[in-house]
């Protein structure tokens, strides 16, 4: 499960986009950046992993052929496994958007990376739907 989260978060992306990962796709990197094409978006973006991310990746696909999918179930399967870890060992709700709209409010405000640039790692088309995530993770870090 940490290797989920942790990829979540860092790459900023939809849960149907990491159900369609395979494994090969990691063991090619050289770096903690590679180009990823989102399933609902059009335009391919660059993402970032941390190097914690990519060694909690590679111990997690050890042994696993190149061609596998990286977590081999489907999207809403993936969904409740992740609800069920944060609720059985964490007693919160958290759902897969919530690293995404993290994500943002932290390059926004601990990182000072524009909505602009922030924009275009999140693959949004429309600037609005990033401030919007920003926005309502501030308002919510507030209360």
């Amino acid at each position: 499960m940490a290797a989920l989260v942790h990829l979540l978060y860092d790459m900023a992306a939809r849960l149907q986009d990491v159900v369609e990962l395979k494994v090969g796709v990691f063991r090619k990197w050289k770096g903690g950046v590679f180009d990823l094409k989102p399933i609902k978006g059009l335009v391919w973006r660059k993402v970032f992993i941390t190097d914690e991310t990519r060694k909690l990746v590679n111990d997690y696909t050890e042994g696993m052929p190149d061609n596998s999918l990286l977590f081999p179930c489907t999207e809403k399967a993936l969904k409740c496994k992740l609800h069920r870890f944060f609720v059985e060992k964490h007693q919160t709700k958290v759902t897969s958007h919530d690293f995404r709209k993290t994500k943002a409010t932290n390059m926004y405000r601990e990182y000072k990376i524009s909505l602009l640039d922030i924009r275009y790692y999140l693959g949004h088309s429309d600037i609005k739907t990033t401030q919007l995530y920003v926005e309502a993770e501030s308002g919510a870090a507030a209360r």
